[in-house]
């Protein structure tokens, strides 16, 4: 993804209202993509103001776009280019490229900022949050989506596979679990783990932390919607969510138009209500983000007083709810290779190297230490692009429980695209946390 640059520490902060004739190009996802086996960018909105999608551009274009970082004009721009890209570019074709991108609200202006308070406001008045990946990411038709998240329970690596050991014995109360994120192509049989376990907790509210992949929310986003899949409604619950928004110091509804497209949520909503169909439960929805920054900063996220109170409170509001409360964590682990930006190729050995390493994070998970699950990272630099750092580490520290277990790893490889994602199903367990961890088990790479 592309991001506007940090100022350097004693820097004065970019302008807020950039000047018009110096373009800054918004925060983005920009992803190198083959068309015809020509090299293209994918410059994606994550807040999907315009209609029209996303803009597909040639590579001298995507170097356009980054040069947009309000500092410069567009004959700066054309001279910054040809230091960047070593060859000469038209100022008709910077300005070509500039006029594109604000036509599609990807420039920080007055233009983009007025789209962008229209898109809150619209999503403001509705009452539910609509489905985003019926149809494109999983059946629409609900008898379909049924079967399908019913294949994976016995499909290879799902939870009742022919070879799959039996369900261990949960080691105390069942506090929470983490699930995949990914989608249900690759990852559905892993999801199963984790879901025999919701099932299994007795709660009949679950907290869903789900990652804010495209950077639209600055850390928190919560919404008091209903998720609406093809296989019903799933109610928030406002007791939950007035106990939360009492007890934090800030605005956890800053960034609730997050929400409108992010699947990290909807993923997890539409798999518990396939794992609880018939019993009554309740959700609350929050996206969690914006921790890279203390990855690099080697910083605990306990330093930061909204990160803080945002645990506390959930931690709180658990407590004071009155039933049982499980956390669910829709969360991926390591993105390597071409398609993240790295050319890494996928050797076994490589693979193996690093399920060692999503293997000693997930000992962290399993003994339930958020601080060291950071630490480790930030000790690395996050070196294979972890994502989900925000949204482990605020339910491993608000879940209150004392130890967990690794259920299944997987790695999703992508040989074609030279990539890999990795992911992970575990449950915690709100038991003392002198208790030993138990490893990871799962498929080999």
């Amino acid at each position: 993804s592309y991001r506007p640059p940090t100022p350097a520490p004693h820097s004065p902060p970019p302008d807020p209202r950039p000047r018009m004739d110096h373009p800054r190009l918004r925060a983005v996802e920009m992803t190198p993509i083959l068309v015809d086996g020509e090299q293209r960018y994918h410059i994606a909105d994550p807040l999907e103001l315009a209609e029209d999608g996303a803009l597909v551009a040639q590579p001298a274009a995507a170097i356009i776009a980054t040069l947009l970082d309000g500092s410069r004009s567009p004959e700066e721009v054309q001279s910054a280019f040809v230091l960047r890209g070593g060859a000469l570019v038209s100022s008709r074709a910077v300005r070509e490229v500039i006029a594109a991108l604000d036509r599609s609200y990807l420039l920080d202006n007055a233009r983009s900022r007025r789209r962008l308070s229209e898109a809150r406001s619209a999503f403001a008045k509705k009452e539910v949050r609509d489905s985003a990946l019926a149809g494109a990411a999983y059946p629409a038709e609900a008898d379909a989506l049924r079967a399908l998240l019913d294949s994976f329970r016995r499909a290879p690596g799902g939870a009742e596979a022919p070879d799959a050991p039996l369900r261990p014995e949960p080691e105390g109360e069942i506090g929470g679990v983490i699930a995949p994120h990914i989608d249900y192509r690759r990852g559905g049989p892993c999801y199963t783990w984790a879901y025999r376990e919701a099932a299994e907790s007795g709660a009949d509210l679950f907290v869903i932390l789900g990652l804010d992949h495209k950077g639209a929310a600055e850390t928190f986003a919560l919404t008091r919607k209903d998720f609406v899949t093809p296989l019903g409604r799933a109610t928030t619950d406002q007791r939950f969510i007035d106990l939360l928004t009492r007890r934090v110091e800030g605005d956890l509804f800053a960034g609730e138009l997050a929400h409108r497209a992010e699947h990290s949520v909807e993923l997890q909503v539409v798999f518990l209500q396939h794992a609880l169909a018939g019993r009554r439960f309740t959700v609350v929805p929050l996206l969690c983000g914006g921790f890279h920054r203390f990855i690099l900063e080697k910083q605990s996220p306990a330093a930061d007083a909204f990160v803080a109170s945002v645990v506390r409170a959930l931690r709180d509001a658990a407590r004071e709810h009155g039933g049982r409360v499980c956390f669910v964590i829709g969360a991926d682990l390591a993105h390597v290779g071409a398609r993240f930006g790295t050319e890494q190729p996928m050797t076994p050995e490589f693979l193996s190297t690093l399920r060692a390493h999503d293997t000693r994070l997930l000992e962290r998970v399993a003994a339930a230490d958020h601080e060291s699950f950071v630490s480790d990272l930030a000790a690395t630099g996050n070196q294979h692009s972890v994502c989900s750092v925000a949204n482990i580490y605020t339910g491993l520290a608000a879940a209150g429980c004392g130890r967990g277990r690794v259920l299944r790893y997987d790695q999703a490889v992508d040989r074609e695209e030279n990539s890999t994602v990795t992911f992970a199903a575990a449950a915690l367990y709100r038991v003392p946390s002198s208790v030993g961890a138990a490893g990871p088990r799962g498929s080999e790479p």
